[in-house]
């Protein structure tokens, strides 16, 4: 008797399943659970512009680049167990305070097979995974609350890969020689 039920189950909830992963971006049926959650609005509030963000002078460009540099060396150190997708979408905010990057800031950051991606074509799905053009992996990279003094300089730097895989910092940059270095960045908060 259980089998005929069993069969009816999974004739019914294949379809909705179906439906559900083809309803955002990205997923995967069978390799995605963002499709079992419902609530979009939290989707909309993760990638939500904050038309205060830090926008960083044409002057502070390779600050930022190395703050981003320093962000993707602490994401990929603190994920070392998960999949790196190699692509990153940046944001100059965190999630909820989202910012577009300009591009010439964008070209200048460098990392190790890696791909900087505009923010514009970046989503995220109902469980907050995050996905460039709604069909390849990527992860948040972000930099906010920039302090200069002189040649030195302290930013907060984050990423979020997906629902409880993130983490902030607090990073220290020197310039030496013309050039900007991150000399220490202490672990702020992990989820």
């Amino acid at each position: 008797m259980t089998r005929p039920f069993s069969l009816l189950v999974l004739l019914v909830v294949l379809p909705l399943s179906t439906a559900y992963a083809q309803a955002f971006p990205g997923t995967v049926l069978g390799k995605d659970s963002a499709w079992l959650a419902k609530n979009d609005s939290l989707r909309r509030a993760f990638l939500a512009r904050d038309a205060k963000g830090i926008r960083p002078s044409e002057s502070q460009y390779s600050l930022f680049a190395t703050a981003f540099a320093a962000a993707l060396g602490n994401a990929r150190t603190n994920m070392h167990g998960l999949d790196d997708p190699g692509r990153y979408c940046v944001s100059d905010g965190p999630p909820e305070h989202t910012g577009v990057v300009p591009a010439p800031l964008r070209r200048m950051i460098r990392g190790e097979r890696a791909e900087f991606i505009d923010l514009s074509r970046c989503d995220a799905d109902r469980a907050l995974g995050v996905w460039v053009d709604q069909r390849q992996r990527a992860w948040l990279l972000w930099a906010d609350s920039l302090a200069v003094r002189g040649d030195s300089a302290v930013v907060a730097v984050g990423y979020h890969a997906e629902a409880l895989e993130a983490a902030a910092w607090l990073c220290t940059l020197r310039r030496t020689k013309g050039a900007w270095i991150a000399t220490q960045c202490k672990l702020k908060w992990i989820s």
